[in-house]
């Protein structure tokens, strides 16, 4: 089990140290609010979702936390530990109860279907081992979220984010901010699968360059790289002041180590308050942007999906719902008929 995980799990004088650390890096105690049983299936199921499922540290962090959550509100209407044959007896009723505490806490309906996923996944983990003859939580719907198209920056705004960066070109944090920045509108990149890469990932200033960049659930793609981002890469790389070599995080944090996604947050917000940004411009909206601009510029869905590595087409057709409204808007704004209704 991975030492950097927190949420303990025992019964029976076992103690499994399984899971997760919440975003303020508190740990999950359900230590006998479960049995040693449902502990060590818990467990299995954590190791089956990194192997056979693949999922992210992100999502396998919130599946387990919401479960001990889920384990631990089911304990205090009990008034016993939690063991597997309960997750065979749960009614509709048990969930939505759960579901309606979660929503007066101030949940997010998006948060409660993954809470409702994570639930899911877990009973019919059980049920395709033959712990469960059913799983009830498998048919209960997930709330209905409204959509929400991305939300890119104009050219000019993603402009803005980087030429802030380059106002010291001698400091080498402002050359790794550039270089970041750039990399994320002019690849696409999603801010964790930029702060992955090595050392030895940094692409070639000769030639046409790709690199290698590895997504959800694990998935590899090759992204080609504009040669301004390979040179602006290889500038912030000739400038930092620590020995790095292979096995080094490419993008380094101020004091030489890993830099953290918040970090970059930071800046982000930074940037918005110096240049005048609308809220919308983070890290994540370069990523938006790139899609957006390039199916602008006539690209199409099928090259958009394969540079962002989504799994499914119906993801990057959110991107033409974008493209499709801001024509209505200039349109109502730029067509001459609106301007003589307005006279």
């Amino acid at each position: 089990m991975s030492t950097s995980l927190g949420l303990r799990l025992s019964g029976g004088g076992q103690l499994v140290q399984d899971a997760i650390t919440s975003p303020r890096r508190s740990l999950m105690d359900i230590s006998g609010q479960v049995n040693s049983d449902l502990a060590a299936s818990i467990a299995e199921w954590r190791e089956w979702l990194i192997v056979e499922r693949r999922c992210s540290q992100h999502t396998l962090s919130s599946y387990v936390r919401d479960v001990s959550q889920f384990c631990l509100f089911h304990t205090s209407q009990t008034k016993r530990p939690v063991c597997i044959t309960d997750f065979g007896l749960l009614s509709h009723a048990d969930i939505r109860t759960f579901l309606a505490h979660r929503r007066e806490q101030g949940m997010s309906l998006r948060s409660l279907a993954r809470v409702l996923a994570g639930i899911r996944s877990l009973s019919r983990f059980l049920a395709d081992r033959g712990y469960l003859a059913t799983s009830i939580p498998g048919t209960i719907k997930a709330p209905k979220i409204k959509k929400t198209l991305p939300r890119p920056l104009a050219i000019g705004e993603a402009e803005a984010v980087i030429g802030y960066c380059q106002q010291e070109s001698d400091n080498w944090i402002f050359l790794r901010d550039t270089a970041l920045f750039t990399l994320l509108w002019a690849c696409g990149l999603r801010i964790s699968e930029a702060l992955s890469l090595k050392q030895e990932d940094a692409p070639s200033t000769s030639g046409t360059a790709y690199i290698r960049v590895t997504g959800k659930a694990s998935k590899e793609r090759q992204v080609p790289v504009l040669q301004i981002v390979a040179e602006r890469i290889k500038t912030y790389v000739d400038h930092i002041p620590f020995n790095v070599g292979p096995g080094y995080p490419l993008f380094l944090g101020a004091r030489g180590g890993v830099l953290s996604a918040r970090v970059v947050q930071r800046t982000i917000e930074k940037i918005r308050t110096a240049a005048g940004l609308p809220h919308t411009a983070t890290p994540h909206a370069l990523r938006h942007s790139f899609a957006t601009h390039l199916l602008s510029s006539g690209a199409d869905l099928r090259s958009i999906q394969e540079l962002l590595g989504h799994a499914s087409l119906r993801t990057t057709q959110g991107y033409t719902a974008v493209d499709h409204e801001k024509m209505l808007t200039n349109h109502a704004k730029f067509h001459p008929r609106s301007k003589i209704r307005a006279g």
